[in-house]
């Protein structure tokens, strides 16, 4: 049986100084409003598959992308090898523009706080960097550690993300402000607006602290996890990947309504990230990665 991810609408709406981050806290406090929905078995095709080698082409990326990115524990290692050469520029221009939304994308909301205090294209891009981390690692931990303890992610997600957030106390005691950052632990607590871009700078660093952190955890339970259950299967194969295969009609991240758009999405319920791919110089590239929400 093949899934794929069918976003609810959510009740919750970017402040429209806080931005990015607050937006954030309101996708982690919904747990992105997911549910799996059954698409039929894994060889099923429909008028927007693609051909099965061009299906084919992007499932190889998708897979090798997010085992890349569960060795390296940080996207920003894997932006040059796998993501369109102009990426930071076109990721400024969604934050800045507010333009890059539509059916599924209620994540690339304009960056009212940092457009505000005009940052720079690497500022977008750290911003991107930590949220998508900690996405990735957050619900990676959960997963494993839900499977460690005999139970189903769907069953034990509130109880595996109490440990998680118990083991960032521990290991951030000395960082309250990196702590105040884990918006899973926090959901309704509103972050102070940076008034300075300096000020906005330092609390990327506190994100970087409490990444840093989730790495060391994350990588701690999946050893702990291939231990206790040696069969586990802790990578990622092509066929785990639905491909879609569509024309641009919302112009997402400034592309032409004429491109046509590579929609993938994964099998596995602890990524909960999907991803844009175009082509580019004939070569499949990746426009964004980013948790689909509508």
């Amino acid at each position: 049986m093949s899934f794929d991810a069918v976003v609810l609408g959510s009740p919750y709406s970017p402040h429209p100084r806080t931005g990015f981050f607050s937006y954030m806290k309101g996708i982690l406090a919904s747990f992105l409003l997911i549910v799996l929905a059954s698409l039929g078995s894994v060889g099923q095709r429909d008028e927007r598959t693609p051909p099965k080698a061009e299906e084919r082409e992007a499932q190889i990326l998708a897979a090798d992308f997010f085992k890349r990115l569960q060795e390296t524990q940080d996207i920003s290692l894997l932006l040059k090898q796998y993501f369109i050469e102009d990426f930071s520029i076109r990721l400024k221009y969604c934050g800045t523009s507010g333009e890059c939304g539509g059916f599924g994308r209620d994540f690339w909301q304009k960056n009212e706080e940092l457009t505000l205090l005009n940052g720079t294209e690497r500022d977008y891009e750290r911003d991107y960097i930590n949220s998508i981390n900690y996405l990735f690692l957050y619900f990676r931990s959960i997963a494993h550690q839900a499977v460690i303890s005999g139970q189903k992610l769907a069953e034990n997600e509130e109880s595996a993300a109490k440990e998680i957030n118990q083991r960032l106390k521990e290991k951030l005691k000395d960082h309250p402000e990196a702590l105040k950052l884990n918006f899973w632990e926090n959901p309704d607590e509103p972050l102070p607006e940076a008034k300075t871009l300096d000020e906005f700078r330092g609390r990327l660093v506190n994100f970087e602290r409490l990444n840093a952190a989730l790495r060391v955890i994350e990588k701690d339970l999946r050893v702990k996890l291939s231990r206790k259950h040696s069969k586990t299967r802790l990578t990622f194969t092509p066929k785990e990947f639905r491909v879609y295969k569509e024309p641009n009609k919302e112009r997402f991240f400034r592309y032409p309504a004429s491109i046509q758009m590579f929609d993938v999405w994964a099998f596995n319920d602890s990524v909960l990230l999907k991803i844009d791919m175009v082509r580019e110089r004939g070569k499949l590239r990746i426009v964004a990665v980013y948790p689909p929400m509508d």
